[in-house]
């Protein structure tokens, strides 16, 4: 029996009216017991459910890391023939990469170096992969790569790209103002680099 029903039907709060006048009835030791058993019931199933809720959140957290995971190794699989096919870039693979930035570990989902097909120039391809690209991410990004560039040293040209599954509009004027390519399977690709 639930705690409303115990309240109610065994009649704990009952009203006598007399001549205009509202009395509390007595509760009897018998009424109290019960209310006290449902109150332990009662907490008993909401540390039941609180156990229920911290192990979902944990199963959740899990799925999302590999939701995550997916998506990093679809733009891995995707992103070389797709530059090959649409900037003339030849890189042979992209690998999830970590650079040593005072003395922190920086980690970027891929990492390449390839090679422009008509010019020769040596291509750094550098980026993150994103079910979900907003503005703040594009920020992170070119931030995380100035850095990576800074300690590296590197003399190549540096591509930027971000592969995304949903891109939110205020993600698009960071792209732009950053010189990040934007790739995603689902809506029309973003090139803001400046054809030559």
């Amino acid at each position: 029996m639930g705690f409303f029903a115990v309240l109610f039907n065994r009649g704990l709060f009952r009203r006598k009216c007399r001549s205009n006048e509202v009395q509390d009835a007595s509760t009897d030791s018998k009424d109290i017991d019960e209310l006290k058993k449902t109150i332990m019931l009662l907490a008993d199933k909401i540390e039941k459910i609180g156990k229920h809720v911290n192990e979902l959140s944990r199963e959740v957290s899990r799925l999302s890391d590999t939701y995550g995971l997916i998506i990093e190794d679809t733009a891995r699989v995707f992103l070389p023939s797709w530059l090959l096919h649409n900037a003339d870039i030849e890189v042979s693979q992209l690998s999830r990469a970590f650079f040593t930035v005072d003395g922190k570990y920086v980690e970027v989902d891929f990492y390449g170096i390839g090679y422009h097909r008509k010019t020769g120039e040596r291509v750094v391809v550098i980026g993150e992969a994103k079910s979900r690209v907003h503005r703040e991410d594009v920020v992170n990004l070119a931030e995380k790569i100035e850095k990576v560039v800074a300690t590296l040293g590197l003399n190549y040209r540096i591509l930027a790209l971000i592969y995304g599954l949903y891109i939110h509009p205020s993600a698009f004027d960071e792209i732009t103002r950053r010189n990040i390519i934007l790739v995603s399977p689902y809506t029309t690709v973003w090139n803001t680099r400046k054809q030559e």
